[in-house]
């Protein structure tokens, strides 16, 4: 299964993360039951950590941001081997 989930944060220490809590739990619970995760946010949510942690960052197979992503949030998804669709 393939399921794609909206992050309010993705930073490469912290991991995903999100608010509300409910937000969180329901993120957790598709993470495991997926074989692919694909996280939908724009370029400002990369770095950024919010107060609930969804999973770590390897849990993801793609982050799909805007064009305005930074060099260094690029390689360190290309480093992670997640990869990025511009849209």
């Amino acid at each position: 299964m393939r399921n794609f989930l909206e992050s309010d944060g993705i930073d490469r220490t912290f991991g995903l993360s999100a608010t509300p809590l409910a937000k969180v739990q329901v993120n957790r619970a598709m993470i495991e039951i997926s074989r692919t995760m694909a996280a939908v946010c724009d370029s400002s949510a990369l770095g950024r950590r919010d107060c609930g942690m969804i999973a770590p960052a390897t849990a993801l197979h793609r982050v799909v941001t805007d064009q305005n992503i930074s060099n260094g949030d690029s390689r360190w998804l290309r480093v992670a081997e997640i990869e990025a669709t511009l849209v």
